[in-house]
């Protein structure tokens, strides 16, 4: 190991400069070189936090919706006597536009306040497309916030 990492670091730095960051590697990185088990590095003191929050996180994602949403998505638009196909189009394509977005919100708001915002949102959204389609009137009024608000559920996600 210690062999393949000299001739990786000989290509990057001069040849004194090499065991210096060597070294300077094994100090901030514990230095024993003893390997942990599965169970220390996820539940560890130092990694408990961290794997809380991941589990959360996923758990969060999978109950959001999305998959609700995209299966029953030509249902929802047929109820709301909208174009099933252009429908689907023009949300698949926001779907695919908002991905772009996503390093210019994480790099103004950060990471956390995205993780905050974001899934509120959702719920706000799933409200709105309740109560729009669970209107008896079918108005066009009603129609078109739900499809703002499906387009919104998307772009949040």
């Amino acid at each position: 190991m210690k062999e393949e990492l000299n001739s990786i670091m000989n290509k990057i730095y001069s040849a004194e400069q090499v065991e210096q960051r060597i070294e300077e590697i094994a100090v901030s990185s514990g230095g024993d070189g003893t390997e942990i088990s599965f169970k220390e590095a996820v539940f560890g003191a130092q990694n408990r936090r961290a794997t809380l929050v991941g589990v959360v996180f996923a758990i969060t994602q999978q109950c959001s919706g999305i998959t609700g949403v995209q299966q029953y998505l030509p249902k929802i638009l047929a109820a709301m006597n909208t174009d099933v196909q252009i429908g689907c189009n023009v949300l698949n394509f926001v779907n695919f536009i908002a991905v772009f977005f996503t390093g210019f919100f994480l790099k103004t708001y950060g990471r956390r306040t995205l993780m905050i915002f974001f899934p509120f949102m959702l719920g706000v959204m799933h409200c709105i497309i309740s109560v729009c389609l669970w209107n008896e009137q079918n108005d066009e009024t009603s129609n078109m916030v739900a499809l703002i608000s499906i387009v919104l559920f998307i772009i949040f996600f």
